[in-house]
Protein backbone atom coordinates (compact mmCIF):
# COMPACT_ATOMS: atom_id res chain seq x y z
CA UNK A 1 0.00 0.00 0.00
CA UNK A 2 3.20 2.55 1.17
CA UNK A 3 4.72 1.66 -2.44
CA UNK A 4 1.44 2.39 -4.40
CA UNK A 5 1.30 5.75 -2.04
CA UNK A 6 4.89 6.25 -3.48
CA UNK A 7 4.31 5.58 -6.96
CA UNK A 8 1.20 7.76 -7.16
CA UNK A 9 2.82 10.68 -5.90
CA UNK A 10 5.77 10.04 -8.06
CA UNK A 11 3.41 10.14 -10.95
CA UNK A 12 1.34 13.12 -9.89
CA UNK A 13 4.94 15.03 -9.61
CA UNK A 14 6.07 13.78 -13.49
CA UNK A 15 2.25 14.89 -14.44
CA UNK A 16 2.33 18.61 -12.80
CA UNK A 17 6.38 18.77 -13.77
CA UNK A 18 5.24 18.16 -17.46
CA UNK A 19 2.43 20.28 -17.15
CA UNK A 20 4.36 23.41 -15.76
CA UNK A 21 6.85 22.76 -18.40
CA UNK A 22 4.07 22.72 -21.57
CA UNK A 23 3.18 25.78 -19.99
CA UNK A 24 6.55 27.25 -19.54
CA UNK A 25 6.86 26.42 -23.30
CA UNK A 26 3.58 27.70 -24.63
CA UNK A 27 4.41 31.13 -22.80
CA UNK A 28 7.68 31.29 -24.21
CA UNK A 29 6.43 30.61 -27.84
CA UNK A 30 3.73 33.14 -27.49
CA UNK A 31 6.32 36.01 -26.55
CA UNK A 32 8.69 35.20 -29.41
CA UNK A 33 5.55 35.29 -31.23
CA UNK A 34 4.99 38.88 -29.62
CA UNK A 35 8.63 40.06 -30.85
CA UNK A 36 8.37 38.46 -34.20
CA UNK A 37 5.24 41.00 -34.57
CA UNK A 38 6.95 43.74 -33.58
CA UNK A 39 10.23 42.98 -35.21
CA UNK A 40 8.34 42.65 -38.58
CA UNK A 41 6.35 46.41 -37.34
CA UNK A 42 10.00 47.73 -38.22
CA UNK A 43 10.09 46.54 -41.68
CA UNK A 44 8.47 50.00 -43.18
CA UNK A 45 11.09 51.86 -41.68
CA UNK A 46 13.64 49.15 -43.26
CA UNK A 47 12.13 49.23 -46.12
CA UNK A 48 11.71 53.24 -46.35
CA UNK A 49 15.38 54.04 -45.75
CA UNK A 50 16.74 50.84 -48.04
CA UNK A 51 14.06 52.91 -51.05
CA UNK A 52 16.20 56.02 -49.68
CA UNK A 53 19.23 54.97 -50.17
CA UNK A 54 18.19 53.14 -53.84
CA UNK A 55 16.91 56.42 -54.85
CA UNK A 56 19.81 58.41 -53.31
CA UNK A 57 22.68 56.44 -55.20
CA UNK A 58 20.66 56.82 -58.87
CA UNK A 59 20.19 60.24 -58.45
CA UNK A 60 23.93 60.82 -57.24
CA UNK A 61 25.14 59.17 -60.43
CA UNK A 62 22.83 60.75 -62.98
CA UNK A 63 22.96 64.58 -61.29
CA UNK A 64 27.41 64.39 -60.99
CA UNK A 65 27.04 62.81 -64.37
CA UNK A 66 25.50 66.16 -65.95
CA UNK A 67 28.18 68.11 -64.58
CA UNK A 68 30.97 66.11 -65.80
CA UNK A 69 31.31 63.80 -62.57
CA UNK A 70 31.02 66.68 -60.36
CA UNK A 71 28.39 67.83 -57.38
CA UNK A 72 30.16 70.84 -56.16
CA UNK A 73 32.84 72.38 -57.87
CA UNK A 74 33.76 75.75 -58.76
CA UNK A 75 36.96 75.64 -60.25
CA UNK A 76 37.77 75.49 -64.17
CA UNK A 77 34.29 75.45 -65.33
CA UNK A 78 31.68 76.79 -67.59
CA UNK A 79 28.20 77.14 -66.96
CA UNK A 80 26.11 75.92 -69.39
CA UNK A 81 22.53 75.26 -69.95
CA UNK A 82 21.95 75.85 -66.33
CA UNK A 83 24.86 73.25 -65.62
CA UNK A 84 28.18 73.81 -64.19
CA UNK A 85 30.64 72.15 -66.84
CA UNK A 86 34.16 71.06 -65.69
CA UNK A 87 36.96 71.89 -68.37
CA UNK A 88 38.76 68.51 -68.93
CA UNK A 89 41.17 70.32 -71.04
CA UNK A 90 42.29 74.15 -71.83
CA UNK A 91 44.29 74.72 -74.52
CA UNK A 92 47.36 72.39 -74.20
CA UNK A 93 46.41 71.44 -71.09
CA UNK A 94 44.59 68.47 -69.69
CA UNK A 95 42.75 69.15 -66.40
CA UNK A 96 40.78 65.55 -66.35
CA UNK A 97 39.53 64.78 -62.67
CA UNK A 98 40.96 61.36 -61.25
CA UNK A 99 38.19 58.30 -60.73
CA UNK A 100 38.94 59.17 -57.06
CA UNK A 101 37.97 62.29 -57.15
CA UNK A 102 34.56 61.45 -58.61
CA UNK A 103 33.91 58.70 -56.09
CA UNK A 104 34.43 61.40 -53.67
CA UNK A 105 31.75 63.71 -55.26
CA UNK A 106 29.75 61.20 -55.78
CA UNK A 107 29.84 60.54 -51.97
CA UNK A 108 29.22 64.29 -50.99
CA UNK A 109 26.35 63.98 -53.87
CA UNK A 110 24.66 61.04 -51.80
CA UNK A 111 24.94 62.45 -48.42
CA UNK A 112 23.39 65.36 -49.29
CA UNK A 113 20.46 63.99 -50.81
CA UNK A 114 19.97 60.59 -48.79
CA UNK A 115 19.62 63.18 -45.76
CA UNK A 116 16.72 65.12 -47.62
CA UNK A 117 15.29 61.81 -48.94
CA UNK A 118 14.76 60.13 -45.07
CA UNK A 119 13.46 63.84 -44.26
CA UNK A 120 13.64 62.93 -40.75
CA UNK A 121 11.28 60.12 -40.68
CA UNK A 122 8.89 62.71 -40.31
CA UNK A 123 6.38 60.14 -41.75
CA UNK A 124 6.38 57.48 -39.66
CA UNK A 125 5.59 59.88 -36.78
CA UNK A 126 1.99 59.41 -36.77
CA UNK A 127 2.44 55.38 -36.49
CA UNK A 128 3.72 55.50 -32.98
CA UNK A 129 7.19 55.34 -33.97
CA UNK A 130 10.22 57.48 -32.13
CA UNK A 131 12.75 57.58 -34.64
CA UNK A 132 16.45 58.25 -33.70
CA UNK A 133 19.47 58.46 -36.55
CA UNK A 134 23.01 60.00 -37.58
CA UNK A 135 23.78 61.71 -40.90
CA UNK A 136 24.10 59.18 -43.11
CA UNK A 137 27.88 58.73 -44.16
CA UNK A 138 28.50 56.68 -47.74
CA UNK A 139 31.50 55.06 -49.40
CA UNK A 140 31.30 54.98 -53.18
CA UNK A 141 33.28 52.55 -55.27
CA UNK A 142 32.98 52.84 -59.32
CA UNK A 143 33.39 49.68 -61.00
CA UNK A 144 33.36 48.12 -64.73
CA UNK A 145 29.36 47.75 -64.97
CA UNK A 146 28.29 48.92 -61.67
CA UNK A 147 28.77 51.66 -58.96
CA UNK A 148 28.24 50.70 -55.29
CA UNK A 149 27.41 52.45 -52.22
CA UNK A 150 28.26 51.50 -48.63
CA UNK A 151 26.85 53.41 -46.31
CA UNK A 152 27.06 53.93 -42.47
CA UNK A 153 23.46 55.15 -41.41
CA UNK A 154 22.70 55.00 -38.07
CA UNK A 155 19.12 53.90 -36.96
CA UNK A 156 17.68 53.55 -33.23
CA UNK A 157 13.78 53.30 -33.75
CA UNK A 158 11.43 52.23 -30.44
CA UNK A 159 7.85 51.41 -30.43
CA UNK A 160 6.26 51.05 -27.48
CA UNK A 161 8.95 48.73 -25.48
CA UNK A 162 10.51 47.44 -28.06
CA UNK A 163 13.71 48.72 -29.80
CA UNK A 164 15.10 48.26 -33.14
CA UNK A 165 18.29 49.30 -34.48
CA UNK A 166 20.06 49.62 -37.76
CA UNK A 167 23.77 50.48 -38.76
CA UNK A 168 24.75 49.57 -42.06
CA UNK A 169 22.87 49.67 -45.52
CA UNK A 170 24.62 48.75 -49.15
CA UNK A 171 23.06 49.19 -52.97
CA UNK A 172 24.78 48.37 -56.41
CA UNK A 173 23.63 50.21 -59.46
CA UNK A 174 23.67 49.00 -62.59
CA UNK A 175 25.83 51.76 -64.15
CA UNK A 176 28.37 51.97 -67.16
CA UNK A 177 29.44 55.41 -65.50
CA UNK A 178 33.32 53.96 -65.64
CA UNK A 179 32.91 53.41 -69.66
CA UNK A 180 31.71 56.87 -69.59
CA UNK A 181 34.45 58.57 -67.98
CA UNK A 182 37.10 56.20 -69.98
CA UNK A 183 35.51 57.48 -73.29
CA UNK A 184 35.36 61.29 -72.00
CA UNK A 185 39.17 60.66 -70.80
CA UNK A 186 40.16 59.86 -74.40
CA UNK A 187 38.29 62.46 -75.73
CA UNK A 188 39.96 64.69 -73.38
CA UNK A 189 43.28 63.42 -74.78
CA UNK A 190 42.56 64.09 -78.33
CA UNK A 191 41.94 67.81 -77.50
CA UNK A 192 44.87 68.18 -75.59
CA UNK A 193 46.89 66.71 -78.85
CA UNK A 194 45.16 69.10 -80.79
CA UNK A 195 43.32 72.39 -78.91
CA UNK A 196 41.62 74.06 -82.09
CA UNK A 197 40.40 70.80 -83.74
CA UNK A 198 37.71 68.71 -83.14
CA UNK A 199 38.61 64.84 -84.41
CA UNK A 200 34.85 63.89 -85.33
CA UNK A 201 35.48 60.57 -86.79
CA UNK A 202 36.99 59.74 -83.14
CA UNK A 203 34.02 60.76 -81.51
CA UNK A 204 32.22 58.50 -84.03
CA UNK A 205 34.57 55.75 -83.50
CA UNK A 206 34.35 55.78 -79.81
CA UNK A 207 30.81 55.91 -80.05
CA UNK A 208 30.39 52.62 -81.88
CA UNK A 209 33.23 51.05 -79.93
CA UNK A 210 31.23 51.23 -76.13
CA UNK A 211 27.40 51.51 -77.25
CA UNK A 212 27.03 55.23 -76.69
CA UNK A 213 26.13 58.49 -78.43
CA UNK A 214 28.70 61.15 -78.29
CA UNK A 215 27.49 64.78 -79.41
CA UNK A 216 29.30 68.26 -79.73
CA UNK A 217 28.70 71.89 -78.99
CA UNK A 218 30.05 74.75 -79.65
CA UNK A 219 29.79 77.34 -76.98
CA UNK A 220 31.76 80.78 -77.28
CA UNK A 221 35.19 79.70 -77.48
CA UNK A 222 34.83 75.73 -75.66
CA UNK A 223 33.24 73.13 -77.06
CA UNK A 224 30.33 71.24 -74.95
CA UNK A 225 30.75 67.44 -75.23
CA UNK A 226 27.51 64.82 -74.05
CA UNK A 227 28.35 61.30 -73.88
CA UNK A 228 25.01 59.13 -73.50
CA UNK A 229 24.87 55.84 -72.62
CA UNK A 230 22.55 53.87 -74.94
CA UNK A 231 22.95 50.85 -73.28
CA UNK A 232 22.47 50.80 -69.90
CA UNK A 233 19.65 52.83 -67.94
CA UNK A 234 19.51 53.53 -64.27
CA UNK A 235 16.21 53.85 -63.35
CA UNK A 236 14.30 54.73 -66.53
CA UNK A 237 16.87 57.10 -67.32
CA UNK A 238 20.06 57.23 -69.83
CA UNK A 239 23.23 58.25 -67.80
CA UNK A 240 24.46 61.87 -69.60
CA UNK A 241 27.61 63.17 -69.00
CA UNK A 242 28.70 66.43 -70.14
CA UNK A 243 32.17 68.33 -70.24
CA UNK A 244 34.18 70.94 -71.34
CA UNK A 245 37.26 72.13 -73.64
CA UNK A 246 38.36 75.14 -73.92
CA UNK A 247 40.47 76.83 -76.44
CA UNK A 248 42.05 79.89 -73.89
CA UNK A 249 40.17 81.69 -71.36
CA UNK A 250 36.93 80.31 -69.99
CA UNK A 251 33.35 81.62 -70.45
CA UNK A 252 31.71 83.60 -68.08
Amino acid sequence: MRKAQITLFVLLALIIFISFSFIVYLNNEESKNKISKFEASFEPIENYANNCVRLSAQRSILGNALQGGFYNETNDVIFYSFFIMPVYSKGKTKNVPSLSKLKEQLEYSFDDIALSCIDGFKIFKDEHFEVNFEIPKSKATILQNEVQFDVDFSIIAKNKDIIKSFEKFSVSIPSRYMTVYRVADRIAEDFYKEPNKLCVSCLIDYANENELNISATNFGNATVVTIMDRKTKIGNENLIFNFAHSKGDLVE
